[in-house]
């Protein structure tokens, strides 16, 4: 988590925590981040669609911070179409 701005740098137990719940990774790349990206979910996509296994950290209008993980791709559905 070496880019992110929403994971305190300093706080070792949270980015041991982070590093334990992932197995471990090698590396950690940073796919895309909204504030760069203007927020736009195509960009989103774009970096994100077909990436298997992605740990995504998100900040709320309220300043609190969510994490999640999946193994599973991102996948945009094309307009006018339903899963």
């Amino acid at each position: 988590v070496p880019h992110s701005k929403l994971i305190d740098q300093t706080n070792t137990d949270l980015l041991n925590f982070i590093h334990q719940a992932l197995n471990r990774p090698k590396k950690l790349d940073l796919l895309f981040r909204a504030s760069q990206h203007h927020f736009q979910a195509r960009k989103f996509h774009q970096k994100c669609d077909g990436v298997p296994h992605t740990f995504t950290v998100i900040r709320t209008e309220h300043g609190k911070t969510l994490a999640g993980y999946t193994p599973l791709l991102w996948n945009s559905v094309p307009s006018g179409h339903h899963s």
